[in-house]
């Protein structure tokens, strides 16, 4: 069962799980401890040779490029899903003309077919394999970013076994 990052915080909160990873937040949960391990860009990506990759400068797309595309999202309650979804809002990009889905590998394949522009992190390239045919893209000239944490309930104790996992997992992100 893959859960969504709401139901993750949830989860923590409640104490049914004790460390999850995830993309950090816009609002930190105050009941939440985020320690992070890596610094990542969230990326526009395109089929090869897309035709708003002629818009691009510096690898940079301004969203104003993909204003008429059909978007391929992530669900709201995936974290992935409610920075894009932030940052589309906030370029005044519509968001009737998008599909929407909780699986990312559906994402990827989509979007590699030439369904639509969607949304990444970094890391989701990074351990997609096969390495997708697509083309990605900075928001802009400064680009989006966000934390990859480890997140664990505020206070709780943290055993040994825990703190390697999360020590091992900094290394496959440096």
């Amino acid at each position: 069962m893959v859960l969504v990052s709401t139901a993750i915080d949830a989860k923590l909160l409640e104490g049914d799980i004790d460390l999850a990873f995830y993309s950090k937040p816009h609002e930190s949960h105050p009941h939440i401890t985020y320690e992070t391990l890596a610094h990542e860009e969230l990326l526009i990506y395109t089929c090869r040779n897309h035709m708003a990759g002629k818009f691009a400068v510096n690898g940079g797309l301004d969203l104003s490029a993909i204003r008429n595309e059909r978007l391929i999202l992530l669900s709201p309650e995936q974290r992935t899903g409610q920075i894009s979804r932030y940052y589309l809002k906030q370029a005044g990009i519509d968001l009737t003309n998008s599909i929407t889905t909780n699986n990312m590998p559906a994402v990827i394949s989509l979007t590699e077919q030439g369904w639509g522009v969607s949304f990444i992190f970094e890391s989701h390239l990074r351990w997609h394999s096969p390495k997708p045919e697509i083309d990605t893209y900075s928001f802009g000239e400064n680009g989006v970013h966000s934390d990859f944490v480890a997140a664990m309930r505020k206070g709780s104790y943290i055993p040994g076994h825990v703190r390697y996992f999360i020590d091992e997992a900094r290394k496959l992100y440096a």
